[in-house]
């Protein structure tokens, strides 16, 4: 139904502030800010994951390489060769949509992997809240699994809450008005089977209206799946529209609430025209229709701009559909942010070959290490802690705030054993060079002594009055050596488990321990930032030195010759331990950096961050080789296995992840 042009002015208030309100806080969702002030410019045009990519990496070189070179061609070609200019400017069209699809493909990888984890989470969520009784669980898993197979943006359109005061008309058909006009409009104009901008609609998936604590709990299900929720309340005069959403840079909710409309107004006016009630009412119906037509095609250009800066907003093919008072300050707010999404690619991709020339130059020069994921373990059910490695590299132990400690296979994933004892949070692992014995401390102040055949409990130690939170087994296999938040170090006989020593110096909690290769020196790092070297043999401090300002986590190399800190600007640095001296800062990670380790042949640090990533660098040169993603939450602690060709990290939200050096 045509929409009279009188109307349109009716609508204005409503629709032209609406376009910038909604693309401020559509940006600061993506920012993960509440600043409704945000820009694009202060979001990279890329997910921060797609761009550590190495195809993603190798597909923007060459593209840049291929660009450079039909440029080149392009300025000498003659007016009269328009046909070849034509194919020029073609192929650059499909080098962008290769891109495209390329990133469209790893986010559908990265989304893949976290859906698992909400797949293995489903039925505790949805146990836990009755709300979800309302919803069919066979639709939502389907639509889970959907998302591991093809990335696309959902929208759903809950029933309006309709007031009984409003006409019948109203009452009656406005639920099926929307629900059918929204959806053959997307399915006309953004089908599921788009190769660009794929949404699936649902205009039946709930039974019933929607407030913002249901949009909520949704998001507690389909968080990995990026999604608008259009919902309204209609009382006697007036509609208002609301918006949610969750996106893939961040998925917290954003809801957004936008000013009412009178209907009411629109309807008078429409009988002032002479229009009879009943059809005055359909047309305000129809109106409503259109409104969420226009917004949908908004949000879902909106969406797909955001993430892809090559990406044409269809709205620009749709003014037709749209009154053009309407039309054109969504299409301004789009053509912002195109513009700011592409300058900053510009800029990005610049960065992004400039970077991979220099790793290539390194790469040559160093032949560093080629690390991939292989496994992706799950049994946690809180943060991990820690995690050790068999010598033989056969299994992983790791400890969580969850207070347990589980033994897993490296070969097939599985989980083998469980081992409970300890009544708080599992802060540290240690394990003897023969690989028989687990060593374990907790904040529950204790160390226990497990079978790692069998995961009987050999032995308990206790002595410590706080947490244990560094532990170490000497080379020569005689003693244990153990730190803590109480300030001190003791040493243990592994055989019989009595308490040889209290070494006694630091003044602030010990969080770091390694014995020397020839198991005559204790080094010892602590939060009052020095590092204390022990003789063995008689618990005195041999040498001490105070390197750091500040820092959150330490490490020393296994041959004993370097301290390597994480400061709290987030930054890596290297130290002497044979006179003090700083050799060197590395950049580190843009957010909290956790937790680091160095290999069993001291050549490299990884690092662990709350950025989510794994950042490999080299000990001797202090390049940067490689940046591991795939964890989805902050990666809190970080191990190699003893030939140096496994990597072992554990996170926040319960998972460990396995990486393999090829």
């Amino acid at each position: 139904m045509t929409i009279p042009p009188y109307l349109y002015p009716l609508a204005a208030p409503l629709l032209i502030p609406v376009a910038r309100q909604l693309g401020r806080q559509l940006m600061s969702v993506m920012n993960g800010q509440r600043s409704t002030h945000a820009s694009g410019s202060d979001l990279p045009s890329i997910p921060e994951k797609v761009k550590g990519d190495p195809r993603y990496v190798e597909a923007l070189v060459e593209y840049s390489q291929r660009k450079e070179t039909r440029l080149q061609e392009f300025n000498t070609l003659e007016t009269t060769q328009e046909e070849r200019r034509l194919q020029i400017r073609q192929q650059e069209i499909n080098d962008r949509r290769e891109i495209s699809r390329l990133q469209r493909e790893i986010l559908r990888e990265l989304q893949a992997n976290e859906i698992q984890l909400k797949l293995h989470e489903l039925d505790a969520i949805w146990n836990r809240e009755k709300w979800f009784s309302n919803l069919s669980r066979q639709e939502t898993e389907r639509i889970l699994l959907e998302g591991q197979e093809h990335h696309r943006l959902l929208m759903f359109m809950a029933p309006p809450d309709i007031s009984e005061d409003c006409p019948l008309g109203m009452q009656r058909h406005l639920k099926k008005d929307i629900g059918n006009g929204l959806r053959r409009f997307l399915n006309q104009h953004y089908p599921q089977t788009s190769n660009m901008r794929p949404v699936e609609f649902y205009a039946d998936y709930f039974t019933r209206s929607l407030g913002d604590i249901e949009v909520r709990k949704l998001q507690m299900v389909l968080s990995p799946v990026p999604t608008f929720i259009l919902y309204s309340d209609i009382n006697d005069y007036e509609v208002h529209f609301h918006v949610g959403f969750w996106g893939l840079q961040n998925q917290n909710v954003s809801l957004i609430p936008i000013q009412p409309w009178n209907w009411e107004k629109a309807q008078k006016e429409l009988i002032s025209q002479g229009l009879s009630p009943d059809l005055a009412i359909r047309q305000v119906r129809q109106l409503i229709v259109t409104i969420h037509q226009l917004l949908a095609t908004f949000l879902i250009d909106w969406y797909y701009l955001s993430i892809d800066p090559h990406y044409q907003p269809h709205l620009y093919k749709l003014s037709s559909e749209f009154p053009r008072m309407w039309v054109k300050p969504y299409v301004s707010v789009l053509k912002d942010l195109q513009q700011q999404r592409r300058d900053i690619y510009r800029q990005e991709l610049q960065i992004i070959v400039q970077n991979d020339s220099e790793q290539q130059q390194i790469k040559a020069k160093q032949n560093p290490q080629n690390w991939n994921a292989v496994l992706t373990l799950t049994g946690h059910s809180d943060v991990v802690n820690v995690i050790a490695i068999s010598p033989d590299g056969q299994f992983i132990v790791s400890g969580g705030w969850d207070h347990k400690i589980k033994i897993w296979s490296v070969q097939s994933g599985q989980l083998i054993r469980n081992l409970k004892g300890h009544s708080n949070s599992i802060t540290a692992l240690a394990m003897t060079p023969d690989g028989q014995q687990i060593i374990s401390g907790s904040v529950d102040s204790t160390i226990k002594i497990w079978s790692a055949k069998t995961g009987q409990l050999l032995e308990t130690l206790q002595g410590h009055s706080y947490s244990v939170s560094a532990l170490a087994v000497s080379p020569n296999a005689q003693f244990i050596v153990s730190g803590s938040w109480d300030n001190t170090i003791k040493i243990w006989s592994l055989a019989t488990g009595e308490l040889q020593k209290t070494l006694t110096g630091h003044t602030n909690s010990v969080n770091a321990i390694t014995v020397d290769t020839d198991s005559e020196l204790i080094y010892s790092g602590s939060v009052d930032n020095s590092i204390n070297i022990w003789s063995l043999k008689t618990g005195k401090v041999e040498h001490t030195f105070e390197p750091f300002q500040t820092y959150k986590t330490v490490v020393i190399s296994s041959d004993s010759r370097f301290v390597i800190s994480g400061s709290w600007d987030n930054t890596i640095e290297i130290w002497s331990l044979k006179d003090g001296q700083l050799i060197q800062t590395l950049p580190g990670h843009d957010h909290d950096l956790l937790d680091l380790a160095v290999s069993p042949d001291s050549k490299f640090i990884a690092s662990g961050s709350s950025d989510q990533t794994i950042k490999i660098w080299s000990l001797e040169t202090g390049y940067l080789l490689r940046t591991l993603t795939g964890h989805f939450n902050s990666v809190n602690t970080l191990t190699f296995s003893s030939d140096g060709l496994c990597l072992a990290s554990g996170s926040n939200n319960g998972v460990i992840m396995v990486w393999r050096c090829h």
